[in-house]
């Protein structure tokens, strides 16, 4: 994996020849903070933000973006905890983004039910959909803000203590992305049909 091919998976800014400034993966980033170089076919990455190298390396690996380490560079034991680590990294993100994703609807839900109340002047109902925003604005900011180490120990925690919600979650994170794909290739095709009778029409 090159440095710009890195760089344009992270939709990260060109700041000079071979250099970019990108969000860092490894922890939420809301101005880039992640220098990204090519150094004579090197590429050498630094958070300006204060994450590990080893961190950075690992968010990288985890979105495909740095390549897996050679079981032969390892002692064979430490690379088998290398990839459980890296494995139990990746299921922590999946995890992440279909919590993000079910928090997200829950606040979709909740300003409907604010805004009905707020037509309806029920002002005690009002009130209750409006703490309930908040909550859920904390715990959706709580578990964005999730990286590292604490990513990973907050979802061995959710396994501990709920194994089958969190399976769950993942499944329901996976069909709203294939009823989104499917909507997608739905709009595609019609949009493909509509051309061919337009071409149709303007032949005839």
């Amino acid at each position: 994996m090159t440095a710009e091919a890195i760089a344009q998976s992270l939709q990260a800014r060109r700041t000079g020849p071979g250099r970019w400034m990108a969000r860092c993966p490894a922890h939420h980033d809301r101005t880039p903070s992640l220098s990204i170089t090519d150094r004579n076919g090197t590429v050498l990455v630094h958070c300006f933000a204060g994450c590990r190298q080893a961190e950075v390396i690992e968010a990288l690996r985890a979105r495909g973006l740095w390549p897996e380490r050679k079981a032969e560079w390892l002692p064979r034991e430490q690379y088998r905890e290398e990839r459980k680590r890296r494995d139990s990294y990746r299921e922590a993100e999946r995890w992440k983004e279909a919590l993000l994703l079910a928090l997200e609807h829950a606040r979709r839900d909740a300003w409907h039910e604010f805004l009905e109340c707020e037509a309806a002047s029920e002002k005690e109902e009002r009130a209750e959909a409006l703490t309930r925003l908040f909550e859920l604005a904390r715990e959706h900011r709580r578990i964005r803000n999730l990286n590292g180490t604490e990513l990973v120990m907050a979802h061995a925690k959710a396994l501990q203590s709920d194994a089958k919600g969190v399976a769950e979650l993942l499944n329901y994170a996976a069909d709203d992305d294939r009823n989104a794909r499917e909507i997608t290739a739905a709009i595609v095709a019609m949009l493909a049909m509509a051309q061919q009778a337009e071409m149709a029409r303007r032949a005839s």
